[in-house]
């Protein structure tokens, strides 16, 4: 009678140990593969970029048209800026006549709400502060040299950062001319 006393204890005993490891095997998969919620993905599409050289004011702006699409997370979120890393090369040929950020990357504050699954644009283009030319370019030459380079600029790749309001934390995506105006 003891020998099966102990044989019914060491049964419920493997029964609680294989019932635990499967929840604990089941939660882990759940957590693991993202089931527990649906990932947050955030889609943008550039639909106008320029570089504006007002040769009167001796500014640069720049000017940025982008829809955005954003999944899964919370109902809504908010961008609290745009940020534009143009090409390093054709940015540095800028700065030898513009006051332009020595990071490489040019900020505009827009405070936009992006909605779950509902595309968003930019009604009128996003704008950036405008950028003073150095005072020692005061040529035609300089001012059309200026412009030239700008034109280069909206032609090459460039990563868009978004600054998300809630965290601070910064997305970025690379725009080339091969997905310019394309979802990416």
């Amino acid at each position: 009678m003891v020998e099966s006393a102990t044989m019914d204890g060491m049964t419920i005993a493997g029964i609680a140990i294989g019932v635990a490891t499967l929840i604990l095997v089941t939660i882990s998969l759940i957590w693991g593969t993202g089931l527990w919620r649906h990932r947050e993905k955030v889609e943008i599409r550039v639909t106008s970029l320029s570089y504006s050289v007002d040769a009167i004011e001796r500014k640069i702006r720049v000017y940025l048209g982008i829809e955005f699409l954003r999944s899964g997370g919370n109902d809504i979120r908010y961008i609290s800026q745009v940020m534009l890393k143009p090409e390093q090369e054709t940015y540095n040929q800028l700065k030898q006549y513009f006051e332009l950020p020595p990071d490489g990357i040019i900020r505009i504050d827009a405070r936009i709400e992006l909605p779950r699954d509902r595309m968003i644009s930019s009604y009128n283009n996003l704008e950036s502060l405008a950028y003073g030319a150095h005072p020692n370019i005061q040529s035609a030459e300089d001012r059309g040299k200026t412009k030239q380079i700008a034109t280069q600029l909206s032609q090459k790749s460039c990563k868009i950062g978004l600054v998300w309001e809630d965290n601070g934390k910064t997305t970025w995506k690379t725009i080339s001319p091969e997905t310019f105006a394309k979802w990416v």
